[in-house]
């Protein structure tokens, strides 16, 4: 079983930049209570982290937007 931030990092490579070709915005609510679930928060804003850095090498990741 992979870990959701490896999973939610799979489905941005392999699903969305491939088939939408617009910009795409990901709207976080509430980043407060993220800190309470029960899941690896740290890796998800590391996923983050990781995808805004590779817009420098790879530009179809200038696409992704993240707001919360």
């Amino acid at each position: 079983m992979i870990s959701r931030p490896l999973a939610a990092g799979l489905f941005i490579e392999q699903t969305l930049l491939p088939n939408i070709p617009q910009k795409i915005a990901v709207f976080i609510e509430e980043v407060d209570n993220l800190l309470s679930l029960k899941f690896d928060t740290d890796g998800f804003f590391t996923l983050i982290r990781s995808l805004y850095e590779r817009a420098a090498e790879e530009p179809e990741y200038l696409r992704l937007t993240f707001s919360g």
